[in-house]
């Protein structure tokens, strides 16, 4: 019977696991170690950060362990690596999805699903400038890879301000439902394509999107609060290989510097966008073939700017653009601008003293243009340039005065105003006018109807 007795105890000793001190145990260094571990059975499908020796706690090292991962989903094929719910993941340094010198990758890829688990970028070393996630392709035109990271929130303590998520020739990166808090730069995209960003939140980083040279790349649902650069946007003006850049649905707000600026892009796109309270609310420079439509901007300014004779703002679209803020446009030819509408315009920082000034614009149509003076009492509603020529305005309604400015041995010319309301007059600063600028307008300010086209016109 005793026999039996201690075969019994012997035999339930090996389901026994007795715990470990908790004073015995070095929690980081314990968990630096595993990291490095690969699993002892191969995974299949989906893989967890945890598998690695992540912990999850926000006080533990979890960069080998995010490390690890990404290069086991790599060498084994696998397509997705989960987060766990409600964790608080810690990374210190650059995390490189690195899938270079994997030849042309035919929709390879790797997709990290954050389920609301939370990341937070620590500094180590000093090395503040790192990104969390660093997607590495070789530099092949239309490199056929497929990466997407999605439900994650990102964020620092606002001194150290890493960046969050770089991509270098990657095609086909998504990023959704991500929130990028006090970030240095948020994301940064270069030479990309097939790219988007989707309901993801920049709040107080200081670039909220980058993108560099990207094209057919969408942004859409996004969100930037009281970032110093909200959404930056550049290619290098080179016919078409840049471009096809579309932000739409999308809001930029408190920005310190400016909340959307687009450089050097063919076919852009802004739609049903709301940017407001930064010095500079819209920027647009030597872009060509674009549309904005349903944008309401203020208070804060809108230019478009020209950076040469052949670098111009060409063929654009303006429609139901709500502007409270002064709107300048340098460069706009051969464009259409309807449903106009700019209000709440200061005098601070306008030299010109005008709402809406021109200058070297060429072959414009405006049409149900209104022009509020509703802040402060400017000298002008709209400055003409003398580098301005066929321009056409129907449908004005305007508080103050119009303004063609250079003497008339200076001025182009060729300038149409018709079916126009105006509290005051058209100018010129030699009070002499061209046969090519025809007027046809009501003043408001005392009911005169003002025209002075020839009879035999």
């Amino acid at each position: 019977m005793l026999h039996k007795t201690f075969c019994a105890l012997v035999i339930l000793s090996c389901f026994i696991v007795f715990p470990i001190a908790a004073q015995d145990i070095d929690f980081q260094n314990w968990s630096a170690g595993v990291n490095t571990v690969q699993p002892s059975v191969a995974i299949i499908g989906q893989l967890h950060v945890e598998s690695f020796g992540a912990i999850g706690d926000g006080i533990a090292d979890d960069t080998q362990a995010f490390r690890a991962a990404f290069t086991y989903a790599r060498d084994h094929d696998l397509s997705s690596i989960d987060l766990s719910s409600g964790r608080k993941y810690k990374i210190s340094g650059q995390i490189d999805i690195d899938y270079r010198g994997q030849g042309q990758l035919e929709r390879r890829g790797i997709q990290l699903n954050g389920n609301g688990a939370s990341i937070f970028l620590a500094v180590k070393n000093g090395d503040r400038g790192y990104y969390a996630f660093n997607i590495l392709t070789d530099p092949r035109p239309q490199q056929n890879t497929k990466f997407n990271i999605n439900n994650v929130w990102f964020y620092t303590d606002n001194q150290s301000r890493p960046n969050g998520v770089h991509n270098s020739f990657g095609n086909f990166v998504t990023l959704s439902n991500c929130v990028f808090y006090q970030l240095a730069t948020a994301v940064f995209f270069e030479y990309a394509g097939m790219c988007r960003f989707d309901n993801c939140y920049f709040w107080g980083c200081v670039e909220g999107i980058r993108a560099y040279r990207c094209k057919d790349s969408y942004i859409d649902g996004c969100h930037a609060f009281a970032c110093d650069k909200a959404y930056t946007i550049e290619g290098i003006n080179n016919a078409g290989s840049d471009g096809n850049v579309c932000i739409v649905n999308s809001v930029g707000n408190g920005s310190t510097q400016y909340n959307l600026r687009m450089k050097g892009l063919y076919t852009p796109m802004i739609a049903n966008c709301v940017f407001e309270q930064s010095p500079m609310n819209l920027s647009i420079e030597s872009c060509q073939f674009g549309k904005l439509s349903n944008v309401f901007s203020g208070p804060g300014d809108i230019e478009f700017v020209s950076t040469g004779t052949d670098l111009t703002n060409d063929y654009w679209n303006i429609a139901n653009l709500d502007a409270q803020g002064k709107v300048e446009l340098n460069g706009l030819k051969f464009s259409n601008v309807t449903g106009f509408k700019v209000h709440g315009v200061g005098s601070a920082n306008n030299i010109a003293n005008a709402a809406v000034i021109l200058n070297n614009c060429n072959e414009v149509n405006f049409a149900a243009l209104t022009i509020r003076d509703s802040r402060d009492r400017l000298a002008w509603s709209m400055v003409v340039s003398p580098n301005c020529s066929s321009i056409t305005i129907s449908n004005l309604i305007a508080d103050r005065s119009l303004l063609l400015k250079g003497a008339i041995n200076q001025r182009q010319g060729l300038f149409l105003l018709s079916v126009s309301i105006i509290n005051g007059n058209v100018s010129t600063d030699d009070k002499k006018y061209k046969r090519t600028e025809i007027f046809e307008y009501l003043d408001s300010g005392n009911g005169t109807f003002h025209s002075n086209k020839p009879v035999n016109r």
